[in-house]
């Protein structure tokens, strides 16, 4: 219900830059844009004086969401919200490009970024055994 009603807002935020930048139903770049060497990813990004886009605000409602076990399943199987483009990437393809992007590591969506992946590598009882090792005390 809500959730997943969250988790594709978020993954609408993470495409709004390309989608901005494509011209018309053929998914043709505007001429403004044809002629900039950066890609719309490397574009998104905040510049330095720490402004935010609207890729910010997706990384960091799925950096929340993924802490969910049904999200974080939904994500590392390829999920795409009901009603997006045919040729829409996958949300962790998604992922993968912003992080990829050059100096994606030097802009404020890096944290959450990495927090996702970290996520999605691991499951939410290994977390929580690896929180106790050492400890006295138990989970239950």
């Amino acid at each position: 219900g809500e959730v997943m009603g969250l988790l594709d807002v978020a993954i609408e935020l993470l495409f709004d830059e390309d989608e901005d930048d494509l011209g018309g139903e053929g998914g043709v770049k505007s001429s403004s844009k044809a002629t900039s060497s950066l890609s719309t990813t490397e574009q998104a990004l905040p510049n330095a004086a720490g402004d935010s886009t609207s890729m910010d605000r997706g990384v960091e409602v799925l950096a929340y969401l993924v802490s969910k076990t049904f999200v974080k399943e939904n994500v590392a199987n390829g999920y795409k919200p009901k009603g997006s483009p045919p040729n829409r990437k996958p949300v962790l393809q998604r992922l993968v490009e912003i992080a990829c992007a050059p100096q994606s590591g030097d802009a404020q969506i890096a944290y959450g970024l990495a927090g996702i992946f970290n996520l999605l590598s691991v499951s939410i009882e290994t977390l929580r055994k690896e929180a106790f090792v050492g400890k006295e005390i138990t989970k239950e």
